[in-house]
Parts: structure tokens; C-alpha cells; sequence
């Protein structure tokens, strides 16, 4: 026998509170690099050519899109032990290692600490370096993810619940807001440089407003809606204006589309601009050492169209962002 209405709605955010735990608890406590495969070329060699690509947090909860997402990096991983093995061996390589990111701070780890000989990341994480110290970067950009028809500016926006009173920026003063991650290009980054230089006055994270963390788009939107996980209420969300993990936070809301999520965007009056594509990055040294082992992989990637089609990368974008971004590094002396 099903409970009585009231009890229905009494006991639904504990429901959904324990549904959020569970499922992102599980994502997020990996919190790390996952190894997915490993291929030896020669086991007279001990040195490994290590990759890791970034993969969206919200994706694993999707059963066919992600099981997609993994056959091609399978398919990835067959076609480079077979077209690159010799230059490999040539280099110094017995063995391939392919890792998986799911993890904004474990990319953000990686992308500074520069373990990997190539690493795919969110562009905002090639250019906004957590640690100061890091001079030179340890990557450079090889290539781009040529898929490019959301990467434009107007892509990150800001949410608010669909009845909050909450009608410009201005309003978000003394709020409660929840990101991806602060390095997040869509989730958090573009919109907190527009804040910082906003026509309103400079709107600083951690100064005229509060911010948490939630890792994942879905999680993003469940905090938003609910305010589940937070000690005070989130008011807004930095996110994107649409991705999969709009799909997943429907789902776990009970909601048959992403359209019935009660939330709205607040618009951002900005101009619109072109961003680049995830960038795969490529260790410094190894190109340095071996120009014609970078060039090789960098033909590679651009014939076999795996995991994604790239694109040789399109500096002017880069430098836009950068500029863009620019209020969110370091400014008189002080941390945004």
C-alpha cells in the first residue's frame, strides 16, 4: 500500500537526498584517474606512453551513450598499438596505458602536474592553471576536438529557479551559487569572469557571492532545484544551457523531459564569441625530444577520427578565451 499523499511529499527530498548520494557519491568518490586499457608493445621496455582523456561526469549514468564512448576509445586503443607501435618502441615505449578523467579536480591535478605524454581537457583547465608556481606549462596543444557547435560563448549561462525573484546579476549578491567546478569552461568559468567585469560592478566569488561545488551538471541542477546537500539554499547555478546532464538530473527528478525542470536562465547581455574545442594536450619534453614521434601522432589523431574528428588547434580562439578569462587570474597581487 502506497503512503498517504502528505507523507508522499514529506518523505520525497529524503528520497531524492539518499538517490543523489548513491549515484553521484559513487562517481565522485573516484575522484581519480581510471585506467581502461593497457597494450604492451615490446616487454623488453618498461616505459610506458600514457593517455587520458576527459570524459563528462554525467556520462557514465547514460547506459548506451557511454558504452558508445567506450568502444570507441577500444577501437582507439587497437588502431594505435597497430599504425604507431614502431615509433613508439623507437622512442623509448613498451607499453600503451589509456586512463579516463571523469574528475574536474583530478584533471585539474593532472593537467599541472603534467604525468601524462597526452591529455584531453576542458580548455578552461589548459588556461586557468590552479598552481602559480608552474612556469613552463608542462603541455602544449596538439590538437582540437573539431566538433565546435556548442562552443560558442553563449553557451554558459546562469540559472535560477523558475518562480525565484531573483531578474538580473545585480540579484545574486549575498547568494548562495552552485558551479561544475570553478575551471569549468560552460559551468562555472565564463560565468564568473563576466561577473567579475559585469556591468553591475565586479561580482567576485567568495566577496559579493558564495559558491559550492557540485562536480556534475545533473548534480548542479538537483542542488538548484532542491537544495539538497548545501547548508543554505542555492539560488542560482553556473551552467551550461544544455548537455547530458540535463537528461540525467530529468531522470532522478521523476520528469519525462528536460523541459519540466523548473528552472530558467538568466540571461548574460554579453557578446557572443567563438571558443575552441577541448584541446588534447601533448607533454613539452616529449615534443622537444621526439618532433617527428609529435608529428606522427598529431596525423594520427587527425586520419583515424578517434574518440573524436580533431582539428589542428585555432590560436586565435585560444587567445580570445584567455583574454576572456583573464579577470579570474591573478589581479594586484590577489586571487579572483
Amino acid at each position: 500500500m502506497s503512503p498517504p499523499p502528505l507523507l508522499q511529499r514529506a518523505l520525497f527530498p529524503c528520497i531524492l537526498f539518499a538517490l543523489v548520494g548513491l549515484t553521484f557519491g559513487a562517481v565522485r568518490a573516484q575522484g581519480e584517474v581510471i585506467d581502461f586499457s593497457y597494450k604492451t608493445l615490446d616487454t623488453r621496455i618498461g616505459q610506458k606512453f600514457l593517455i587520458a582523456f576527459w570524459q563528462d561526469p554525467d556520462l557514465s549514468q547514460l547506459g548506451f551513450t557511454y558504452e558508445s564512448f567506450r568502444e570507441k576509445l577500444r577501437r582507439f586503443t587497437r588502431e594505435l598499438e597497430s599504425e604507431l607501435r614502431e615509433p613508439l618502441i623507437e622512442a623509448g615505449f613498451g607499453d600503451i596505458q589509456i586512463s579516463i578523467i571523469d574528475d574536474y579536480d583530478s584533471l585539474v591535478d593532472e593537467r599541472n602536474l603534467g604525468r601524462f605524454h597526452l591529455l584531453h581537457c576542458d580548455p578552461a583547465v589548459y588556461l586557468l592553471p590552479r598552481y602559480e608556481s608552474l612556469e613552463p606549462y608542462p603541455y602544449t596543444v596538439l590538437l582540437e576536438e573539431a566538433d565546435r557547435e556548442e562552443s560558442t560563448s553563449s553557451n554558459a549561462v546562469i540559472w535560477v529557479k523558475k518562480d525565484s525573484p531573483i531578474q538580473s546579476p545585480r540579484d545574486l549578491i549575498n547568494e548562495k551559487i552552485v558551479s561544475v567546478h570553478p575551471s569549468s569552461l560552460f559551468g562555472g568559468a565564463l560565468q564568473r569572469a563576466w561577473l567579475w567585469d559585469s556591468p553591475f560592478g565586479a561580482l567576485r566569488d567568495g566577496r559579493e557571492y558564495a559558491s559550492v561545488q557540485s562536480g556534475a551538471v545533473s548534480e548542479g541542477v538537483l542542488r538548484l532545484v532542491t537544495s539538497l546537500g548545501t547548508e543554505d539554499p542555492v539560488e542560482a547555478a553556473f551552467l551550461p544551457r544544455e548537455g547530458i546532464g540535463f537528461q540525467v538530473a530529468a531522470q532522478m527528478l521523476g520528469l519525462k523531459r528536460v523541459e519540466d525542470i523548473p528552472i530558467r536562465t538568466l540571461e548574460i547581455p554579453s557578446s557572443e564569441f567563438p571558443l575552441p574545442g577541448n584541446p588534447l594536450l601533448i607533454d613539452r619534453n616529449l615534443l622537444e625530444k621526439f618532433p617527428d614521434l609529435g608529428e606522427q601522432i598529431r596525423q594520427f589523431f587527425i586520419e583515424q577520427k578517434l574518440p573524436w574528428d580533431w582539428i589542428s588547434p585555432q590560436e586565435a580562439d585560444f587567445s580570445s578565451l584567455e583574454d576572456r578569462l583573464s579577470p579570474l587570474l591573478f589581479k594586484d597581487g590577489n586571487s579572483p
